[in-house]
């Protein structure tokens, strides 16, 4: 059984793995924050991201430790120490950014809006621009499960030795659902009540609970680590 937990607690987590990440922060600092959100990531239910993220990691510091200090070529060393550093350095942001928002339901974005009285201003086109690009991955698979039933592949191969077929059979009829898919998302989002002022009930509860908790103590450690050695 996988664990819904509060957006406020994911929030509080980007902005830990932002500050931890900074530009003084240390490997340990690193390490540590990354973890925590691999290991999150597990208790909700989302394995798949989870291993991808470790399996990259590890790929990253196997390269840093074992592959960079064995070259000598300046054009490699350079392309391969922007993904083993660079890339590396940001993964804890990444892994915060992946257990965000691949945890975190459209309605739950919705009722934490409104829980810090977002105008509606803003609650409606976030709403919206947060249905819009869902539903259009989904157009694109149904397009492309169309395409494979008729026999045409769809590859990067046909991308390369065939761009104009790949942009009128995907590109043109995505660019046409589009804006249909816009106002069907507008008009959505006008006849639940979003523009009617006043007071209005959701589904959707948030409650911080135990796990949220802890959570946000866990992931606090590091920045508090990092803090209290500039601090010394």
């Amino acid at each position: 059984m996988n664990y819904r937990f509060d957006p406020r607690s994911k929030l509080w987590g980007v902005l830990m793995a932002i500050l931890a990440t900074s530009s003084y922060s240390n490997h340990f600092i690193e390490i540590t924050t990354t973890i925590i959100f691999i290991i999150f990531l597990f208790i909700a239910n989302e394995k798949k991201s989870a291993i991808r993220i470790s399996v990259i990691y590890l790929l990253q510091w196997m390269g840093y430790l074992f592959v960079l200090p064995n070259i000598n070529q300046p054009f490699i060393i350079f392309g391969l120490s922007f993904l083993v550093n660079g890339v590396r350095e940001l993964m804890p942001a990444v892994a915060s950014l992946n257990f965000t928002f691949r945890t975190t339901k459209m309605a739950e974005w919705v009722a934490l809006f409104k829980l810090w009285h977002f105008p509606n201003f803003l609650l409606i086109p976030l709403t919206v621009i947060g249905r819009f690009f869902p539903t259009i991955f989904q157009d694109y698979q149904k397009i492309v499960q169309a395409m494979k039933l008729r026999g045409i592949a769809v590859s990067w191969k046909q991308w390369v030795l065939n761009p104009v077929a790949m942009f009128e059979y995907i590109l043109i009829p995505l660019l046409m659902n589009a804006t249909q898919v816009g106002e069907d998302l507008t008009i959505s989002a006008l006849t639940k009540g979003f523009s009617i002022r006043g007071p209005k009930s959701s589904l959707t509860k948030l409650n911080l609970q135990t796990l949220d908790l802890i959570f946000i103590l866990t992931i606090t450690v590091p920045f508090l680590i990092q803090l209290g050695g500039h601090l010394l």
